[in-house]
């Protein structure tokens, strides 16, 4: 009799276990064709630039998280990064550090030297100007060799299709044409040739 009550109790707990794994995995399920709807709901912008600079994929990887690089060609005031996944990039504007004109912050998803960096969880701060949407934006910097040094794809993704979003993406564009041709004067000037 002993045996079948422990043969029942573990079944019983069996029986439980697997209701809550089927219970998690419904909740899964649920979240993700909820997520999946809400994109398909608010469809996103994405800016996408390429450009082929002549330096090494590592020196262009340097330039794009190095701070003191960073602060010379996107003309920052303050640059703070923890450079590994999980880390944070934040870059200050303004003349003045308690209250600064813009900030600039996201954490590193993806932080694989000298191959791609991805910063996720962006925010932006600016005393005047557009302001970020409330959205996923990421940006993604993916590194190759090329024959003639590094090339970088730039994906600054998840820009809301809505009117209230339309500035700051035009910010966005704009800002990155100026960006990368800073960025390839800085590699041609402050960087040693290799």
């Amino acid at each position: 009799m002993g045996i079948d009550l422990y043969f029942l109790l573990a079944i019983i707990f069996l029986v439980g276990i697997g209701a809550v794994i089927g219970a998690g995995i419904l909740i899964y399920n649920i979240r993700k064709r909820n997520e999946a709807k809400e994109m398909m709901d608010n469809p996103m912008r994405t800016i996408n630039c390429e450009e082929t600079f002549s330096c090494t994929p590592q020196t262009l990887f340097d330039a794009l998280h190095t701070p003191s690089s960073v602060r010379s060609w996107w003309h920052a005031d303050r640059i703070i990064v923890i450079p590994r996944e999980d880390g944070v990039f934040t870059a200050a504007w303004g003349e003045h550090e308690d209250d600064p004109m813009h900030v600039s912050s996201g954490v590193y998803k993806v932080f694989a030297p000298p191959h791609k960096i991805v910063l996720v969880d962006l925010k932006y701060h600016a005393t005047e100007g557009p302001t970020m949407p409330d959205a996923p934006i990421s940006i993604t910097y993916d590194i190759t060799p090329h024959p003639e040094g590094a090339h970088l794809k730039l994906t600054h993704a998840g820009f809301p299709e809505d009117s209230e979003a339309d500035a700051y993406f035009e910010a966005c564009i704009q800002g990155w044409k100026m960006s990368l041709d800073s960025l390839r004067s800085y590699l041609a000037t402050s960087v040693p040739s290799q």
